[in-house]
C-alpha cells in the first residue's frame, strides 16, 4: 500500500492507493508533514511519517490518530519517542540531548525524568492504554545545584570545562550547595564516578535561612581520577543541571592518570582492580507460600548463573565471595541479610552483583515494585510487610560501597489480560529505571514474562537467564571481552526472537545503566 499527501477544500489528509493504484480510502490530519511516503508495521495497523524537523510521527492507520513522535539523534542510534501528552521513552543518551522549549527557555528532557519518562510507551499507547497529560508548568520552578571543594584555589585547573583538582592526602571534603528560589529542594544526589554517594532527601541537609540547602561530604578518594557529580531536586522531582568536577589523587610516586570525562557507555569501559573483590548474592525462588503460586525455573536459574559467573569471574578479579539465598532461606529477613553482609565487607573498588529469580509484583495501593520474597503469602498487606521493594533496593544500591554494581531480575508476573500486565510491565520498568538513574548502577530486568511457554522446557530454563547464560558463555563477546552493556545488547536482541520460536508471549528485556560500562568476563 502507498500513501500520498494531498490537500483541498477538506483540508490536509492523505489518501491510500493500493499497488495496482486504485484509491482504497483517506484519513484527514490535524497537522502536517512534508514527506509524501508513508511507511508501515508488519500488520498494516501503525504508519511512520517523516516531518520536517527530523521527527517521524507514528499514527493509527485505522484513524490516523497521532500516537507521538520518534526524535533521533545523528549518526548514533539513540532515540526519544514523545506522545502528544507530553510523556516520553527513549536511550538515556538522547533524553539528554532533547528539550523542551518553554517561551525562551530550554528545559532538558532529563530534568522531567521521574514525571515524565514512561517505559513501553510506544506499545502501550498502540494497545489502547490511556495517559493524562502532566501539568508541565508546575514543573518549571528552578533549581540549582553546586559542589563546593575544599581544597579549591591551590591546585585548581580547568579541562573540558570541568574543574579539575589535584589532591594528595586520599580524602576530598565536598559541599553540595542547592537553591530552588520558586520552590524547596527536596533531594541532593552527589555521584562519585558514576555511582550515588548518597541520597540525601529533605530533612538529611542544612537547610538556611536564605533558602540554600546544602549537604557536606567526607569522601575516600580513589588513585587516579575521581569524578564528582551533583544534582538537587525541587518538590516537583524537577532535577537541576548538573555540576561536575575533577579530583586527581596521586597515591605515592605515581602520577596521577588524566580523568576520562567520556560518559558514553558504548565507548567508555572502566577497567576493574584486580586485587578487588567481585561480591555475587543470587536469590532464586520456586516456593511460595499461601497465595503465591510456585515457579519452575527460578531455582535452576539461579544456581546456574552462580555458576557459570564464577566461573570466569577470574579473569577479570581477583577475589569472588558469593552468597545463594534459596526457597525458605529467600524470605525478606534472609535477603536483607545478604545485602547487609556486604554493606559491611565492599569497598569502593570492588564489584557488586545481585540477581534475583522468583515472582515480581507491583503493589496496587502504592505502585511501587516488590521482589516476592519466599514469606509473602499474598499481594496485599503480606507484600507490604514480607516484600522487599525497589525504595529498599535503592538504599541497597546506594549504602554498598562498591562503585561498579550490576543489579539482575528475573522477576517474572503473574498471567492476566494483555493491556494489564503490559501496563504492569510498564510500572516495574519505570520503578527500576527510577532507581538505576538515582544511584548511577546498572539494572536488567527480564520485562514481560508471563507464565512460561511448555515448550521452554526444552531449554531447561527460563528464557531470560537461558539467554543471560549463553551470552556469559561467549556469546555477547566484543573485543574480547563480556562487559555489562554488552550482555543488555545480546539480551535485547535475542529474547524476542526465542520466545516467538517457542510460542511464548511477547517479552523485551529491559536494561538501564547510568554508570560507566565494565567488564564481567575476558576472553583470552
Amino acid at each position: 500500500m502507498l500513501a500520498f499527501q494531498t490537500s483541498g477544500y477538506k483540508g490536509l489528509f492523505v489518501e491510500f492507493y493500493n499497488l495496482n493504484g486504485e484509491f482504497v480510502k483517506e484519513i484527514p490530519f490535524n497537522d502536517g508533514y512534508t514527506l509524501a511516503r508513508v511507511n508501515f508495521n508488519d500488520k498494516g495497523s501503525i504508519m511512520y511519517v517523516p516531518k520536517d524537523d527530523k521527527g517521524i510521527q507514528v499514527r493509527e492507520t485505522k484513524n490516523g490518530e497521532l500516537l507521538g513522535t520518534y526524535y533521533f539523534v545523528e549518526n548514533s542510534n539513540e532515540y526519544v519517542f514523545i506522545s502528544p501528552e507530553g510523556l516520553f521513552d527513549g536511550s538515556p543518551q538522547a533524553v539528554r540531548e532533547l528539550y523542551l522549549v518553554k517561551g525562551f527557555k530550554y528545559y532538558s528532557l532529563d530534568k522531567f525524568f521521574e514525571k515524565f519518562y514512561t517505559p513501553n510507551l510506544l506499545l502501550r499507547k498502540s494497545n489502547g492504554e490511556k495517559f493524562s497529560p502532566p501539568n508541565i508548568d508546575n514543573l518549571l520552578k528552578d533549581v540549582q545545584a553546586r559542589i563546593l571543594y575544599a581544597e579549591v584555589k591551590r591546585n585548581l585547573e580547568v579541562e573540558d570545562d570541568k574543574p579539575v583538582y589535584n589532591n594528595t592526602s586520599g580524602i576530598a571534603e565536598i559541599t553540595v550547595s542547592a537553591t530552588a528560589p520558586e520552590d524547596k529542594v527536596d533531594e541532593i544526589r552527589l555521584f562519585h564516578n558514576g555511582k550515588a554517594v548518597n541520597l540525601a532527601t529533605r530533612g538529611l541537609f542544612v537547610a538556611d535561612a536564605d533558602g540554600t540547602d546544602s549537604k557536606k561530604y567526607t569522601i575516600n578518594l580513589l588513585p587516579g581520577a575521581n569524578r564528582f557529580r551533583a544534582i538537587a531536586l525541587n518538590s516537583q522531582r524537577t532535577e537541576s543541571e548538573p555540576d561536575e568536577i575533577v579530583v586527581n589523587y596521586k597515591n605515592g610516586d605515581a602520577p596521577a592518570p588524566k580523568p576520562n570525562n567520556n560518559t558514553n557507555n558504548s565507548v567508555a569501559v572502566d577497567e576493574i582492580d584486580r586485587n578487588a573483590t567481585l561480591h555475587i548474592v543470587v536469590v532464586g525462588i520456586n516456593a511460595y507460600k499461601g497465595k503465591i503460586n510456585p515457579l519452575t525455573y527460578a531455582l535452576p536459574d539461579a544456581t546456574a548463573f552462580k555458576t557459570e559467573l564464577e566461573k570466569d569471574a577470574k579473569s577479570v578479579i581477583g577475589n569472588v565471595k558469593s552468597y545463594l539465598v534459596t526457597d525458605d532461606a529467600a524470605s525478606k529477613s534472609g535477603i536483607v541479610a545478604a545485602f547487609e553482609n556486604i554493606k559491611k565487607s565492599a569497598k569502593h573498588e570492588d564489584v557488586f552483583v545481585f540477581y534475583y529469580a522468583g515472582h515480581g509484583y507491583i503493589h496496587p495501593t502504592n505502585k511501587e515494585f516488590y521482589l516476592v520474597s519466599s514469606d509473602v503469602a499474598d499481594g496485599g498487606e503480606s507484600l507490604l510487610k514480607n516484600g522487599v521493594s525497589s525504595k529498599e533496593l535503592q538504599t541497597f544500591a546506594v549504602d554498598i560501597p562498591a562503585q561498579k554494581q550490576l543489579f539482575i531480575m528475573d522477576a517474572c508476573q503473574s498471567a492476566g489480560a494483555f493491556e494489564k500486565m503490559l501496563q504492569h510491565d510498564g510500572e516495574q520498568q519505570k520503578a527500576l529505571a527510577v532507581v538505576s538513574r538515582s544511584t548511577g548502577t546498572h539494572w536488567m530486568a527480564a520485562s514481560g514474562s508471563t507464565e512460561t511457554a511448555k515448550e521452554f522446557g526444552e531449554l531447561g530454563h527460563g528464557v531470560f537467564t537461558y539467554s543471560l547464560l549463553e551470552a556469559l558463555k561467549g556469546k555477547a563477546v566484543n573485543n574480547k571481552m563480556i562487559t555489562v552493556n554488552g550482555l543488555k545488547n545480546y539480551l535485547q536482541q535475542i529474547v524476542p526472537e526465542l520466545v516467538k520460536k517457542y510460542g511464548g508471549n511477547s517479552q523485551y528485556p529491559a536494561s538501564y545503566g547510568f554508570g560507566n560500562d565494565f567488564p564481567v568476563e575476558i576472553v583470552k
